[in-house]
C-alpha cells in the first residue's frame, strides 16, 4: 500500500470506476491488461488501493506494487519483481517453494534481466499451479512515479507480448498519467488488442467529491463542536458545497487539500472557508493560499526545498541532522504547511508531501512566483551539508 499517503476511496465514491475494474478483474473472458490512466490529482490510487483491498478480500489479489516518487528504492525498478514474488509467497503459497528454489539455484537472478526475472520469478511458479485455482491479478499504482522510463516501456512491453501469445497467467492492472513514455507503448496496435484502457476523466467524479466534501466537514463539525456554537449544522452550506464542488473541476487532490486546509487545527475555519470560496480555481490558487497563510520565514523555506529535491526523502530526525535545523524547529516549519504535506506521528517517520504536483508548482517560478524554490541554490546548500555530514 502507499503506507498512509494515499487511502482509499471515501465510503460511496468512485464506484462506477471501481465496479467497472472489478468486473474486469473477475470476468473470465477480460483482456489481460487493464491500465487506468488519468492527470495528476484525480484520484488514481486511491481507486487502486480500494481495488486491491477488494481484490485481496475475494483472494484474487495474487501481489501488489506501489510506485511512489521520492521514496527511494519506491522509485527505482529494480525491487518490483523481487516484491511481486515475494507477495505471491503469501498470496499462493504453492508458488513459494518454486519461488525458493529458483533462488537458491541461482542467486544472482534479482540481478538479471527484466524478462529473465519476470520468466523464472512470476510465470514459471504459476504455470506448475496449472488447473489449480489461484489469485490471478497483479496491481501496480503509479508507473509515471518510477524514475527508470525505459524499464517501465520494457516491463509493459513483455506484458504485452507474453498477453498476445496467450503465455501468461496473470492479470494486470496497471494505473499511471499519461506520460509520452507510457503512452506510445500503449498506443501500439499490439498492446490495444490486450490492454482495457480505462480513462479516469470519463468517469463523473462531480457527485463523488461532492460526498467526499459534505462526509469530511460533516465528521469535523461533529468532532469541533464548541468552535461551531450558532453555527448550523449543515456547515458548510448546500451553497457553499456545491461550489467548492464546482472548483475543484474533478480533481480530488484539489478537494483533498480544500478539506484539509479548512480543518487544519490553525484559524478559523470559517474565514478559511470564506478565502477558498473567494480564491480562483485550481490547485496553484490553492498552494499559493496556503503558503501565504504561513509563516514564512528562512527555515520554513529551506526545509521545504530539502523535502522536495531529495532523492530520498527523510525522517523528522534525519532532515534535523542534515540542515542543522533543531527537530522542534522543523515540526513547527511543517505545522504551518500541514494540509500540503504528510507530517509523521514520530520523529522517525518519513516527512511527504500530499500531492507530486506540490514539487511541480514549486519549481516552476511562472506557477508559484515568490514562493518558488531555486533549485540550484538550494542544491548547492544540500551539497554543503552532506560535506559537513561525512567529513563529521
Amino acid at each position: 500500500n502507499r503506507q498512509g499517503l494515499r487511502h482509499q476511496c471515501t465510503q460511496d465514491t468512485r464506484e462506477d470506476v471501481i465496479y467497472t475494474i472489478m468486473q474486469w478483474a473477475t470476468n473470465e473472458d477480460s483482456l489481460p491488461i487493464c491500465w487506468l490512466n488519468g492527470p495528476a490529482g484525480f484520484g488514481k490510487s486511491a481507486i487502486v488501493q480500494t481495488v486491491a483491498e477488494r481484490l485481496a478480500v475475494r483472494g484474487t489479489l495474487a501481489a501488489s506494487f506501489f510506485f511512489l516518487r521520492g521514496a527511494g528504492l519506491r522509485t527505482e525498478f529494480k525491487r518490483v519483481l523481487t516484491t511481486l514474488a515475494y507477495h505471491m509467497t503469501i498470496s499462493i503459497p504453492a508458488a513459494k517453494s518454486v519461488i525458493q528454489e529458483a533462488l537458491q539455484r541461482d542467486p544472482a537472478l534479482p540481478n538479471y534481466s527484466i524478462q529473465d526475472q519476470f520468466q523464472q520469478l512470476i510465470i514459471a511458479p504459476v504455470l506448475k499451479l496449472i488447473g489449480q485455482n489461484h489469485p490471478k491479478v497483479v496491481v501496480i499504482d503509479a508507473l509515471d512515479e518510477c524514475s527508470e522510463a525505459k524499464s517501465i516501456q520494457a516491463f509493459i512491453n513483455l506484458l504485452v507480448s507474453l498477453s498476445s501469445n496467450d503465455s501468461c497467467p496473470l492479470r494486470f492492472l496497471l494505473a499511471s498519467r499519461g506520460e509520452d513514455h507510457i503512452q506510445n507503448v500503449f498506443g501500439g496496435p499490439d498492446a490495444k488488442s490486450v490492454t482495457k484502457t480505462l480513462e479516469l476523466e470519463q468517469f463523473n467524479s462531480v457527485d463523488d467529491i461532492h460526498t467526499f466534501m459534505k462526509s469530511s466537514f460533516a465528521n469535523f463539525h461533529n468532532q469541533h463542536s464548541r468552535v461551531f456554537q450558532g453555527v448550523s449544522e449543515q456547515w458548510p452550506s448546500s451553497e457553499q458545497l456545491t461550489e467548492l464542488t464546482n472548483k475543484s473541476s474533478g480533481v480530488f487532490i484539489f478537494a483533498a487539500t480544500v478539506v484539509s486546509f479548512i480543518t487544519e487545527e490553525k484559524g478559523s475555519p470559517q474565514q478559511k472557508l470564506e478565502q477558498v470560496l473567494t480564491a480562483h480555481t485550481g490547485l496553484d490558487p490553492l498552494y499559493s493560499q496556503v503558503l501565504n497563510a504561513a509563516s514564512w520565514h528562512g527555515d520554513l523555506n529551506k526545509v521545504l526545498a530539502v523535502i522536495i529535491l531529495l532523492h530520498e526523502q527523510l525522517s523528522i530526525a534525519a532532515l534535523s541532522d542534515l540542515i542543522e535545523i533543531r527537530v522542534m524547529d522543523i515540526v513547527s516549519c511543517l505545522l504551518e504547511i500541514q494540509s500540503i504535506v504528510k507530517i509523521p506521528v514520530t520523529n522517525d517517520g518519513i516527512v511527504q508531501l500530499n500531492h507530486a504536483s506540490l514539487q511541480d508548482f514549486l519549481l516552476d517560478k511562472k506557477r508559484s512566483k515568490e514562493y518558488h524554490i531555486q533549485a540550484p541554490f538550494y542544491h548547492a546548500i544540500i551539497f554543503k551539508h552532506c560535506l559537513t555530514r561525512m567529513t563529521q
